[in-house]
Order: C-alpha cells, then sequence, then structure tokens
C-alpha cells in the first residue's frame, strides 16, 4: 500500500490534533487537571486561558500538546484529587489510551460513511468496517512487530485503497502506534503505569 506524500503532508497535523483532542476529551470526562492544551509549534498566534487551561494557537500547524496539571502537594500537604496521578489506574490508562481511541474511532467513522454512501445496508456496514478495521491492525501490527521486535511478518499486502480509505488506515496507523509498548509513546506509559501497579499488588 501507498499513501501519498500529499495525503501526509495536508491530512497527518489534523490527525495528530485528533489524537490530542482525544486525551483532552478523555482528561476532561474523568475529572483530569488539564494546565494546557496547545496546537502548532513556533510563535504563539493566539493565546488565552479558561477555567484554569491555557490554550494557545501556535505559527506551524503541524502538532498538537495536552499537558496535565503537574503532581505537587498543597501547601497543608494534602493531595490534590484532580492531578492525574491521584485518580484511580484505570482512569490513568483511559487519559493516555483517549488518543488512540478518537484515531481509531475516527477511522471507523469514515469507513462507515464510505459504506452507507455507496448503498450498503447499515447493519452491514457496521459490521464490515470492523472487519475492514481489524484486518488493517493485523496488517500494522505485523509490520510494528517486524520493525521493533523482529517478530513474524508484515502479513499479505493491502490492496490499493481509495482516499478515504487512506484517510482511515493513517489515523488507525497513528492511534496504534502510539500504543507500541516503548517510550516516548503512549503505550510506553502505559506499560510504566502498569508496571508499578503490578510490584505494588506483589509488594
Amino acid at each position: 500500500m501507498r499513501i501519498g506524500i500529499a495525503l501526509l503532508i495536508l491530512f497527518l497535523p489534523a490527525i495528530i490534533v485528533l489524537h490530542e483532542l482525544g486525551h483532552f476529551w478523555a482528561a476532561r470526562w474523568l475529572g483530569i487537571e488539564l494546565t494546557e492544551f496547545s496546537i502548532g509549534l513556533g510563535a504563539v498566534l493566539k493565546k488565552w486561558h479558561h477555567k484554569g487551561i491555557e490554550y494557545s494557537f501556535h505559527l506551524w500547524p503541524i502538532a498538537a500538546h495536552v499537558r496535565p496539571a503537574i503532581a505537587k502537594r498543597d501547601s497543608l500537604g494534602a493531595k490534590k484529587p484532580r492531578l492525574v496521578q491521584n485518580h484511580p489506574v484505570w482512569h490513568q490508562l483511559l487519559f493516555l489510551a483517549g488518543g488512540a481511541i478518537a484515531n481509531i474511532r475516527f477511522a471507523y467513522v469514515l469507513l462507515v460513511v464510505r459504506g452507507v454512501s455507496e448503498g450498503e445496508a447499515v447493519g452491514a456496514v457496521l459490521r464490515g468496517s470492523v472487519v475492514e478495521l481489524g484486518g488493517w491492525a493485523g496488517f500494522l501490527a505485523g509490520r510494528i512487530g517486524a520493525a521493533l521486535f523482529g517478530l513474524g511478518g508484515a502479513g499479505a499486502p493491502l490492496p490499493l485503497l481509495a482516499f478515504d480509505q487512506q484517510l482511515a488506515f493513517l489515523s488507525l496507523s497513528f492511534g496504534l502506534i502510539n500504543l507500541v509498548p516503548v517510550p516516548p509513546f503512549d503505550g510506553g506509559r502505559i506499560l510504566v503505569i502498569l508496571l508499578r501497579k503490578f510490584s505494588k499488588t506483589r509488594d
């Protein structure tokens, strides 16, 4: 499969922003305190504060960033409950996985819209989109495993994809790659949290 350079240049930044929005939405839903949400790199074009969060747009819209509040104690030494480190482990894991979840859901929606627009039955489209995503995920797992760990092969190559399918594949790829359990990906941070949890359980 080949993804065009134009597609990467035009839409990868949007996929990255969507990913960070996934973290943002997860944090807001779970009640995790955030301090910053920024889009872009370089000089600040616009900055404002709302409910304790600093929002900013930068000159080059090629990245995004969500920053949770830094772990610290107040003057009385009591823990602040909204800090991400003081939330239950499943909250921390869901916050870290929120970006990948947003990417995967976007890919699924694109495939569903494509199927419905082609006149297929809604039920068949919903099921078929899951199967298609599963096939792509298997393909990506083979490629990632072979590249990082020397495990297995890449499996059968994907057929040529239409534009909307390529965009869905790009979003799925970005989400799954971020779940790889190595630094600096979200998956690496998830692994650290799980290892700490299991070590405490054993103690």
